[in-house]
Parts: structure tokens; C-alpha cells; sequence
């Protein structure tokens, strides 16, 4: 079977990642891809498989915060 997937790259979008020990901040590049390198001042122990890590968009370019907020590029005159 043959999929698709589209896709819409954000580049220059501030991204939060809130860890224990503080919030971290990165900025995506041209491709909308993020990496966060971090160093935990304890080891994250669990018995899951994964973490689930909150990640907020802090700021993004003028079209994506217009295309979040439901408006259109006419509305925003």
C-alpha cells in the first residue's frame, strides 16, 4: 500500500519544551524540523516504554498564527 502524507513546514517557529528543572526553547529550520538537547540534573526513572513531554508553540511567522486563529489572509487587512 502506497501512502502520502502532507505536510506544512513552519520554519522560524519557537517551540517550548517544559522538563523538570526548567523550559527549554528552540527554533525550527527551514524544513520545520526541532532538536532539544538537554542534560536532566536527575535521570527520568519510569517503568514506561516513553516519556510524555509537554510541548507548547510559543510564537510562529504571521501566516501559521493566521491559519491557528481561523482567520484568512482577506480578514487580516
Amino acid at each position: 500500500m502506497y501512502k502520502r502524507f502532507e505536510t506544512d513546514e513552519v520554519p522560524g517557529a519557537t517551540l517550548q519544551l517544559h522538563l523538570p528543572g526548567g523550559p527549554q526553547q528552540a527554533i525550527t529550520d527551514k524544513e520545520g524540523y526541532f532538536v532539544f538537547n538537554f542534560k536532566p540534573a536527575t535521570p527520568l526513572l519510569s517503568e514506561e516504554l516513553y516519556f510524555s513531554i509537554p510541548l507548547q508553540l510559543v510564537d510562529a511567522p504571521a501566516p501559521l498564527l493566521l491559519l491557528l486563529s481561523g482567520r484568512n489572509d482577506d480578514s487580516a487587512c
